[in-house]
């Protein structure tokens, strides 16, 4: 467990291409299980337990990368896009004067209306009206895209939810109208 959780730490402030690291782990992989075959003396037991130990080291790090926003070649917000389509994929929470939930965008629409495949997940914040009060996780909808990028802390000691919505893959947030979004299918 303690190799996982130092390959997270690790790999979270530091830049590596998930491909590198996906590589690695397949030769690592292939090591381990060589040398877990092979075990005849006391040292190649201390070998294959510091290949196992790395291995882990490494798959902590691919389930990091994989999450960072410079890894997602294909998000949302990369894209010119005045429209986006996507599956709610949290539940409705009731604020004051919003519902609070998370959108994983599936696709871009354009200003030419041409529709691309695009992913990323958005915070969403949508202003309060008893026609919305029934959207549920699987709706798909369709938005108006005026997504920005969520905001550090401007206080010191302050709650970092930039940081927490990013080991969640959020990077982008929006408030939305009621006039703004239309459920285009229920449950999909």
């Amino acid at each position: 467990m303690l190799p996982l959780i130092a390959g997270i730490l690790f790999f979270n402030f530091t830049e590596f291409s998930f491909s590198t690291l996906f590589i690695s782990t397949g030769i690592m992989a292939v090591a381990f299980i060589v040398s877990h075959l092979n075990i005849k003396t006391q040292f190649l037991k201390k070998l294959n337990l510091v290949i196992g130990i790395a291995f882990v080291f490494i798959i902590g790090g691919l389930m990091i990368t994989n999450k960072k926003f410079s890894h997602q070649q294909n998000h949302f917000s990369l894209f010119n896009a005045t429209f986006a389509k996507g599956i709610i994929s949290k539940p409705l929470e009731e604020k004051e004067k919003t519902y609070k939930t998370i959108i994983a965008v599936q696709h871009i629409i354009d200003s030419t209306e041409t529709e691309k495949t695009a992913n990323g997940n958005l915070l969403v914040y949508i202003q309060k009206d008893s026609t919305l009060a029934n959207m549920e996780v699987g709706d798909e909808v369709l938005l108006q895209l005026k997504s920005q990028s969520v905001t550090a802390p401007k206080n010191i000691g302050e709650f970092d939810y930039k940081n927490f919505l990013q080991h969640k893959s959020v990077f982008q947030q929006q408030y939305i109208t009621k006039n703004e979004i239309t459920i285009l299918q229920k449950h999909k």
